[in-house]
């Protein structure tokens, strides 16, 4: 319907063209005809209206006028099968006057109906038994005429109608004026969304601009971390190999204990001199291995100058977090790592590569001071604040779904530790005050009750 939404627009615009051009006369003529308009600027709801104003004042003549102009004017140029329904919507109508006639008392309009229309319609069988309406007593009761006197059926009636005629408009052959007015409002529609469309791309654009240059800054920041641990590493290589002291320590404690294993063995010996010979000679074999290495150099003379700090079977990064790390601590089935940075934000990794994107729980009220698995399985994490506090939580409902409260003279939840048997925990706790006498506790917490099971005091000096 936007080409007929817009018709009122373009009789301006031809308005103004005829205004513009001098056809005065014509632009009067115009003018007149669009008051009196019968196709009420193609607005059904209008339409429809006209339709049931004739019925309510009782005009059988204007109502049949206005139905057959609408059916020359609309109807007739439908395809053939639509006929049918187009009588039948007279039909019922033609039915409904009757009815609202009968219902207002307007017998003598009825009959007027049947002394004007009678010698059209006798004859046809959907009228036969409608001849006798004006003379039953209460036609309302009949149930030949019964359905007709419900509301509901007026309203399926004018609903039926209403759709018909919009339908009908809806897909008419339009002029190329109408067309082109559709054209224009499509065009600035479409330029529009164009531009909203280009604002989206260069607001994601600068969005994908600030990531790139937050992963570039994080990459420098590993390299330079990486860099300097690197370099640590090779700084206490050399200073091992810088002083020899410590080497020759070595030695000398590798050949004293060498001395004092052999007088022990050969203390052995002289006590048991009724051992077989062959006692004898396995525990000769047993100094002689003891006392050399695999290359067959004595133990004592092993150098450690070029043995490794630790070896790295295997490395993979995690830098999500943004501060230094404070806590990490493996879950107890070994699939999960928790670490919790100096910004007090908490991740959950999967260490075996697959948390491209970790979990984040974020304590922007409190600083976690302590964080422990629950030891029989990975879907409990406890958080230790430094307000008392001891947030649980949940790995499958991704929230926290417990606070404990500490007493608040031990606020510092400094340890936790799940129990391996049971659903408890314990928590090391003591005061904030920094000075020397400092009080302390442990409690244990049950994840049955939700409260405390235990609870051990002190106070130290």
């Amino acid at each position: 319907m936007l080409g007929m939404s817009s018709l009122h627009q373009v009789d301006e615009l031809v308005k103004e063209y005829l205004l513009f051009r001098g056809f005065t006369a014509t632009f009067r003529v115009m003018e007149a005809e669009i008051k009196t308009d019968k196709d009420k600027g193609f607005q059904v709801d209008k339409i429809v209206d006209e339709l049931l104003g004739a019925i309510a004042n009782g005009d059988i003549q204007a109502l049949v006028d206005y139905y057959r102009y609408l059916d020359l004017r609309f109807f007739s140029r439908l395809d053939n099968r639509f006929q049918r329904t187009i009588k039948k919507f007279e039909l019922c109508l033609l039915r409904h006057y009757l009815i609202h006639a009968i219902q207002h008392k307007k017998r003598d309009k009825v009959i007027e109906f049947f002394d004007v229309y009678g010698t059209e319609i006798h004859g046809k069988p959907e009228w036969s038994q409608w001849f006798a309406l004006p003379y039953i007593k209460n036609p309302s009761n009949d149930p030949i005429f019964e359905t007709f006197f419900s509301k509901q059926w007026v309203d399926n009636y004018t609903i039926s109608l209403y759709n018909f005629l919009a339908t009908t408009f809806q897909n008419m052959p339009l002029p190329s004026l109408l067309t082109f007015n559709i054209d224009r409002i499509q065009r600035k529609s479409q330029q529009t969304e164009i531009e909203n469309l280009k604002n989206t791309i260069e607001s994601q654009k600068a969005i994908l601009e600030a990531r790139e240059n937050d992963v570039a800054k994080l990459k420098h920041e590993v390299m330079e971390t990486r860099k300097e641990m690197t370099d640590g590493i090779s700084m206490i290589r050399n200073r091992r190999r810088a002083n020899p002291t410590n080497t020759q320590d070595g030695h000398q404690k590798n050949s004293t204990f060498n001395n004092t294993k052999t007088d022990s063995v050969a203390k052995i010996r002289k006590s048991d001199d009724n051992s077989t010979a062959d006692s004898e000679s396995i525990t000769a074999a047993v100094d002689d291995d003891s006392l050399k290495s695999k290359d067959g150099t004595p133990s004592g003379d092993i150098s450690t100058e070029d043995e490794e700090p630790f070896l790295i079977v295997s490395q993979e990064e995690f830098t999500e977090h943004a501060s230094s790390i404070t806590h990490a601590k493996f879950s107890s089935q070994g699939d999960l790592i928790a670490s919790c940075d100096m910004d007090n934000i908490v991740r959950i990794w999967n260490h075996r590569g697959q948390s491209s994107n970790p979990l984040k729980i974020r304590n922007n009220s409190s600083n976690v001071l302590s964080l422990e698995w629950d030891a029989k399985s990975d879907r409990f994490l406890y958080l230790g604040t430094d307000t008392g506090l001891i947030r649980v939580y949940n790995m499958e409902s991704k929230s926290v779904i417990q606070e404990f409260v500490m007493d608040e003279s031990y606020s510092r939840i400094s340890q936790l530790s799940s129990s391996p048997m049971e659903p408890i925990f314990v928590c090391a706790s003591s005061s904030n005050n920094l000075q020397s006498n400092t009080k302390s506790a442990l409690v244990a917490w049950s994840m049955k009750t939700m409260s405390a099971c235990v609870q051990l005091s002190w106070f130290r000096e």
